[in-house]
C-alpha cells in the first residue's frame, strides 16, 4: 500500500476495511465503492459504474494531497482500554 499511487476498494458489500485504514494512514489515496459508509478521505465511486471509477481515479491523481498521511483514530487502543475498564468492574 505505501508504494502505490491509489488503492482501489471495489466491492458491492463491505464492513470497515482495515487495509482502507491502513492505505490512508500512510497517504495513499483510497477510493472506494458506495456500497457502505466510508472513513473520512475516502474517494467514492458508484458501485458497479466504471465512468464513476474512472473519474474518481482521475481525481485523484490530480490531488496534490495524495501522499500526505492522514490521521487515524487508533480503535486498537480504545478496544484495549474499554476491556480493560469492563474486567475491573464489579459484576
Amino acid at each position: 500500500l505505501e508504494q502505490t499511487d491509489i488503492y482501489i476498494r471495489a466491492t458491492r458489500s463491505d464492513g470497515d476495511s482495515l487495509a482502507v485504514r491502513e492505505a490512508l494512514a500512510l497517504g495513499t489515496a483510497v477510493i472506494a465503492s458506495d456500497c457502505t459508509v466510508r472513513p473520512h478521505g475516502v474517494r467514492i465511486f458508484q458501485s458497479g459504474c466504471i465512468t464513476s471509477l474512472a473519474s474518481a481515479m482521475q481525481q485523484a491523481l490530480e490531488d496534490p494531497k495524495v501522499k500526505q498521511p492522514m490521521q487515524q483514530t487508533n480503535y486498537g487502543t480504545l478496544i484495549l482500554n474499554l476491556y480493560a475498564q469492563v474486567s475491573k468492574s464489579p459484576l
